[in-house]
């Protein structure tokens, strides 16, 4: 089957919401220009259920590729690049010199151990310097999109706050980066520290920046594991943060660092 007539095909798939990773894992030259094409619909789409539809269908394909490690041809296309190492580089300043957290390179590089990196190796890296990523939440279909560029890099369903405690819409930046965080009762005051049976945060807390009018303030992205996740994912249930499953926490804690944009909307 010839190339274009794949992607026309795997793109037919959007549809239905098929597994778009199963059908590119047939053909994985095309997996990238699907997620090119498939990302330049979304980013298109006007109706907040057609957005529903298109990113759910495309976000195993978008984490295989940027969270998964896949090593697909024309992975360039995407933003990745690799990294022959030279005396004197980190995790750390490898990872400032890309704009991604350490912790998504230690992800695209597992048979590498970060603590004894040697000059020659050569690593995988995802540029996000020059085409930062960025966050995009549509509180009216429970959806948290992150791009890079005009890909998609993930998706994922999310609590949101209630009509008592709204989550505030409009732009702002993150500002706060936390792993294990300690957790205050907003009912009881009571702060639960990390790893404590109380602590629901689910052992992730990225904070977004007040901004000058502080509707930001203590509102952010966080795990949650006070109740099972249908009572409150695609629900109106938080006092204004965004809530996420742990698997999309831990994923979106990797991807983003502070003075990443964060739009809600």
């Amino acid at each position: 089957m010839r190339p274009l007539l794949i992607l026309c095909c795997l793109l037919s798939s959007l549809a239905t919401v098929e597994s778009l990773v199963d059908r590119a894992a047939l053909e994985p030259g095309q997996a990238v220009p699907l997620l090119v094409a498939a990302s330049r619909e979304l980013a298109a789409t006007v109706s907040f259920e057609r957005i529903r539809v298109l990113a759910d269908a495309l976000d195993p394909l978008s984490r295989r590729i940027y969270l998964g490690g896949w090593h697909v041809p024309q992975r360039g296309d995407a933003g990745f690049a690799i990294r022959t190492l030279v005396a004197g580089d980190t995790i750390s300043r490898i990872a400032a010199h890309a704009g991604t957290p350490s912790d998504l390179l230690v992800r695209l590089n597992p048979g590498i151990d970060p603590r004894r990196l040697r000059v020659g190796q050569r690593m995988t890296v995802l540029e996000a310097s020059s085409t930062p990523l960025r966050t995009v939440a549509y509180l009216r279909i429970h959806r948290l999109l992150v791009w890079r560029g005009p890909l998609l890099v993930m998706a994922c369903p999310i609590g949101i706050g209630t009509r008592a405690t709204p989550t505030p819409t409009g732009s702002t930046t993150l500002a706060k980066r936390v792993k294990n965080p300690e957790w205050r009762d907003p009912t009881t005051g009571k702060v639960h520290p990390p790893g404590s049976p109380g602590n629901r945060l689910g052992g992730y807390w990225l904070g977004f920046d007040p901004g000058p009018d502080k509707r930001f303030r203590s509102i952010g992205c966080h795990g949650w594991t006070g109740e099972d996740p249908e009572q409150w994912l695609d629900q109106a249930s938080s006092l204004g943060c965004l809530r996420l499953r742990q698997t999309d926490i831990a994923d979106l804690y990797d991807l983003l660092i502070p003075g990443t944009a964060i739009e809600i909307r």
